[in-house]
């Protein structure tokens, strides 16, 4: 029983050594839980992310830029979230309003969207609005790949 009350080098008892240990063990169990149940939610086809958690990262993602007056943006990863947000909403977009969105020179727009059709993450569509306009809109796959990459990654929440 002395061994209970005793003092460690760091000043605390062997109950209170213990009890932060357990305790350190149960946030990790915990965090494990609520990942797997992130992931199995992300296997059955749910949302990992908000339209608000998405739009909040893209602000970030600005304000960054305004603060250090550098380019500090990925230009394909831009184009990407903004059209994850388009696809939260349920939206296409036009290609010049996703690169003034994005905040990406439309040329450079154009490269990465190009290569998001070739990967499958984005499709075409007709613009109803204009006879020979399109659309940009991403695929579900791309959808699917970008909550499974949110899953992946909220757990610390700092996505570049």
């Amino acid at each position: 029983m002395g061994m209970v009350w005793e003092r460690s080098s760091d000043g605390g008892t062997f109950l209170e050594e213990l009890s932060r240990d357990l305790s350190g063990k149960a946030r990790a169990l915990a965090e494990f839980a609520r990942r797997d149940a992130l992931w199995r939610r992300v296997a059955a086809g749910e949302r990992a992310v908000s339209v608000e958690e998405v739009e909040a990262l893209i602000h970030a993602r600005h304000a960054r830029m305004d603060m250090f007056q550098l380019d500090l943006l990925s230009p394909g990863w831009s184009l990407l979230l903004e059209l994850f947000r388009t696809h939260l909403q349920g939206r296409a977009v036009r290609l010049p309003r996703l690169a003034e969105d994005a905040r990406v020179p439309a040329s450079t727009t154009l490269r990465w969207v190009e290569q998001f059709y070739a990967a499958g993450l984005a499709e075409r569509i007709p613009d109803p609005e204009r006879v020979a306009g399109v659309l940009v809109r991403m695929t579900q796959a791309g959808g699917q790949a970008m909550h499974t990459y949110f899953a992946r990654a909220m757990p610390g929440w700092i996505i570049d």
